[in-house]
């Protein structure tokens, strides 16, 4: 870690189990948000998970969807991705927490649920994540919408307690 004068320590990270890039001690050292852990502890808790992969925020080793912004063309890249045996097959769940406060949210949201209806079958869920005034964790799935209109909705929305409203309307508890 560099201080304001750059001034460099080394601090220990927090580690997580049975990610899929883990030490042999099954170890897997990382920054995360209180969201982010969370979403982590849940997935761990679940039935056949085989591992996780804390998706890359760039570059070519993570999993991205493309979107508009203004005329720009741009890439969001959901934060996790989860692993799971079922029914002897293995099956890949997109989990993505985010503050949805932000002004990115909308758009990355809206791209993130057209990726999940023009790809059925690939990923067995794809799930938006906020955490709500409350503090509790909702979840809105993304995946079997034949239709655009949550995408649409989300699309429109001005972010914060727009898409509040939709996770509400439409989501569940995490």
């Amino acid at each position: 870690v560099l201080d304001a004068k750059g001034k460099a320590t080394i601090e220990d990270l927090e580690t997580f189990k049975r990610h899929l890039y883990s030490d042999g001690a099954g170890d897997y050292p990382m920054t995360a948000t209180s969201w982010e852990k969370d979403v982590i502890a849940k997935e761990l808790a679940q039935p056949g998970l085989l591992g996780w992969y804390r998706n890359p925020s760039s570059g070519a080793g993570g999993l991205s969807v493309s979107y508009i912004e203004g005329a720009v063309d741009k890439s969001m890249f959901p934060d996790f991705l989860f692993f799971f045996a079922v029914d002897g097959k293995i099956v890949v769940d997109i989990v993505d927490p985010h503050n949805h406060s932000l002004g990115d949210t909308p758009g990355k949201w809206a791209a993130l649920s057209r990726f999940a209806r023009q790809n059925p079958g690939v990923f067995r869920r794809v799930s938006a994540v906020i955490k709500n005034k409350a503090g509790v964790l909702k979840s809105l799935e993304l995946t079997g919408r034949a239709n655009t209109v949550l995408e649409d909705k989300i699309a429109a929305s001005s972010g914060g307690e727009d898409i509040a409203a939709l996770f509400e309307e439409y989501g569940g508890s995490y």
